[in-house]
């Protein structure tokens, strides 16, 4: 991350179970989300809008922030523009419309985070909660009697297994609907459950307060 950049906190600019197709590099400062045509985009922080433009290549259409601190956001290789230069934004508000305009390989969002006109890593900024700072109540869920390992249950379809206990972690599969799995490890905060399952392997049991499982009772 550029040395000297302001305290800010960003939120997620997709709805956190976007796959993220690629990401920070030397050669990529920015980080690209999967999403399909016409998916919502949000501003990761409060500001102005500066400049809307559509380029036959490179960014395609895209919209820039400016969050003062000279601080900036860019949302590109996108389908629709909801504002116009100069409009006022707040965090977490639909901003764009993704598409897969420009230099782009299939539909995807590009962002980048300028810090004096300098792109720079801008995800340890992004806040736990995608959409809002604020705090939320969690929901209450029966944890197990450790220290004896728990087995849990994943009550919806397509639970996916991660490479480490956040969303942004590489997808390795997909947690089997409603069998019992052996539980290695649980990482716990206010508002996050993970489980590891296995050597690097994690999946959420609750996640932005929504309950994907739960934890078995009784050895079955």
């Amino acid at each position: 991350m550029a040395e000297g950049i302001p305290k800010i906190e960003l939120g997620y600019p997709v709805e956190p179970g976007a796959w993220m197709t690629q990401g920070y590099s030397a050669k990529h400062r920015a980080y690209d989300w999967g999403v399909v045509v016409g998916t919502p985009l949000r501003a990761m922080q409060s500001g102005v809008v500066s400049k809307i433009e559509a380029l036959q290549k490179s960014y395609g259409l895209y919209i820039l922030l400016d969050h003062g601190d000279q601080i900036e956001s860019l949302y590109a290789h996108l389908s629709e523009v909801l504002l116009n230069e100069g409009d006022r934004v707040q965090i977490g508000q639909v901003i764009a419309l993704s598409g897969n305009t420009g230099n782009s390989t299939g539909p995807h969002v590009h962002i980048e985070a300028r810090y004096r006109g300098v792109p720079f890593d801008f995800l340890p900024l992004l806040s736990r909660d995608p959409i809002e700072l604020g705090e939320i109540e969690p929901i209450e869920i029966e944890m197990p009697d450790f220290p004896k390992l728990p087995k849990m249950l994943v009550h919806v379809d397509d639970l996916r297994m991660r490479a480490e206990p956040n969303v942004n972690s590489l997808i390795l599969g997909y947690m089997p609907l409603n069998t019992p799995i052996e539980v290695i490890r649980v990482i716990e905060d206010s508002r996050d459950i993970w489980c590891q399952v296995g050597l690097g392997q994690y999946c959420a049991l609750r996640w932005r307060n929504q309950v994907y499982g739960s934890f078995v009772k009784e050895s079955v």
